[in-house]
């Protein structure tokens, strides 16, 4: 070119950084100042900073966004809200959530884009509460937000199972955005959906004028996680019907559907179908997702041939996956070799001695279960603590094991003392395989008594009128004696229950689970 402008050098600098070319793209900014003389404009800076924060490999990513930064401070363009927002993005794909907050503070400015790449920061490096936050003081100063401001408060909501909150910001989106727009709408789906309300997300779904691939595929997720396998189907079929095509996620998550509702033969059929009549290969995912169905399902040396047939190497999760179901069914052997290979390849992951150790004391090898601990112990291999929450009056109550902190702790036991006499009494009986210690048969009944869940429950039995639906959330998978007794629980005093996991939802009513006790 004879000339050369700011906007034909950003279209370059652009095109380089969105290809992951980001040292190109910082030799051309050089480049346009040393060569062409050509000052930078608040187009510039956003294009070089995306590159940053995309790229994250190679020479040290924060030096690289500090000396950006620099080259803004200079150019007197740090207070423009276009540059201002790049900047808070870029940090925040670095995780420098500090240097985040020190660029919002400095900019002192009500432009939404600004708050909203606020917003998002936090989010990216998982500060949820700081994010509603400064949605919070981004109301209070009369700025009207924007839809991908909703869909990130839509998926933090989700995530923290705060469904009052969900409600509430729903309705604000309702008063303030007119055009629908897919991805809020996705993302409000998946929110009802995470805080157990499939009920909910359905309603979104069918009043979204925007149906898209991306929304089936939200949809059909759901509904594999709350155990709807057959509307699932129907809702794939739907799909097609529309004309829509569906894509790798769309398969993967049917097939996550069957997986979570033991239908193997339909889950094998769609895998083996899906190049010739969908024309979609299998990736990764697929083959996990059949793995573990396999695995799950007891089949455990066909799981095995399946991982050394594929075309990938197996990763240490998916192993796991298998170390799992060795557990659930008992495969002692399987479950020792798949255990040494894990620690050679992980000695410190707490989560592969837990697995081995599940496997002796379910059965009943208490010298075994308890190597396996002091293994961790010399070590110094911490597992994960379980804890359960409830949202009730706006507010989170969060148990763990045996947990007294609470503020009424004193009648939550006491009306768990008073459940457990009554499910006893309607033919629940304590299953002391899923006690870990090999203490008699009393104490370890007593030991399953004080799990974190049955502590929600107890709580939200007492803070709620009779008769109430309970919606209570687990980080880690809920026990065998747990799920028992939650049907129980059900049963004598009527109320629907939804418990999450990490692995699904079960929803128990009159006595009897959604997942059919398969899990």
């Amino acid at each position: 070119m004879a000339r050369r402008s700011a906007v034909t050098w950003n279209a370059l600098i652009k095109g380089y950084a969105q290809a992951g070319r980001r040292d190109e793209a910082l030799a051309l900014f050089r480049c346009m100042r040393r060569q062409d003389g050509v000052a930078p404009d608040k187009y510039t800076f956003p294009a070089l900073l995306s590159g940053i924060g995309r790229n994250r490999s190679g020479g040290c990513v924060q030096e690289l966004g500090a000396a950006v930064h620099a080259q803004v401070v200079k150019s007197g363009l740090d207070k423009d809200p276009f540059v201002g927002a790049s900047l808070l993005s870029m940090y925040a794909a670095t995780g420098a959530l500090e240097d985040v907050k020190a660029v919002f503070d400095d900019m002192d400015t009500l432009d939404p884009v600004v708050w909203s790449s606020m917003i998002s920061a936090y989010v990216n490096c998982k500060e949820e509460e700081a994010a509603l936050l400064t949605f919070y003081k981004m109301l209070c100063q009369d700025i009207t937000p924007r839809q991908f401001v909703y869909s990130s408060l839509f998926a933090i909501c989700g995530s923290m199972s705060m469904l009052e909150m969900g409600r509430q910001v729903h309705a604000h989106s309702l008063k303030n955005i007119t055009d629908n727009d897919a991805a809020m709408t996705n993302a409000l789906l998946t929110m009802y959906s995470d805080c157990g309300c499939i009920d909910d997300a359905w309603r979104v779904f069918d009043s979204n004028d925007i149906v898209d691939v991306i929304s089936y595929n939200s949809m059909i997720l759901a509904l594999g996680q709350h155990a709807h396998p057959k509307e699932a189907v129907e809702l794939f079929k739907r799909m097609k019907f529309s004309g829509l095509i569906p894509d790798e996620v769309t398969l993967l998550n049917l097939l996550s559907a069957f997986n979570h509702a033991g239908l193997v033969h339909e889950g094998l059929h769609l895998f083996n179908s899906m190049l010739d009549i969908e024309g979609i290969k299998p990736t990764y995912q697929h083959y996990a997702c059949v793995i573990d169905m396999l695995a799950r399902s007891g089949e455990i040396e066909e799981s095995m041939k399946t991982i050394k047939e594929m075309p990938f190497e197996a990763e240490t999760p998916l192993w796991r996956i298998v170390l799992g179901a060795c557990s659930k069914h008992g495969d002692i052997e399987t479950g020792m070799k798949i255990a040494e290979m894990l620690f050679e390849k992980e000695p410190y992951e707490p989560t592969n001695y837990i697995l081995l150790g599940n496997i002796y004391a379910r059965l009943g090898r208490w010298t075994e279960t308890e190597n396996i601990r002091s293994l961790m112990e010399k070590s110094g291999i911490d597992g994960d603590d379980a804890f359960s929450w409830i949202e009730m009056g706006q507010r989170t109550h969060r148990f763990g094991v045996d947990d007294r902190a609470h503020p009424i702790s004193e009648e939550i036991y006491r009306n768990l003392d008073r459940l457990m006499g009554s499910i006893k009494a309607a033919g629940y009986v304590p299953d002391t395989s899923f006690a870990t210690h090999s203490t008699g048969k009393n104490r370890r009944e007593e030991s399953l008594r004080y799990h974190c869940e049955k502590l929600a429950f107890a709580f939200g039995d007492l803070a709620s009128p009779s008769g109430d639906t309970l919606r209570i959330m687990k980080n880690l998978r809920v026990c065998g004696d747990c799920h028992s007794a939650y049907k129980y629980f059900s049963l004598v005093t009527g109320r629907k229950i939804v418990l999450r996991d990490n692995h699904r939802f079960h929803h128990f009513y009159k006595g009897a689970c959604s997942c059919r006790d398969y899990w």
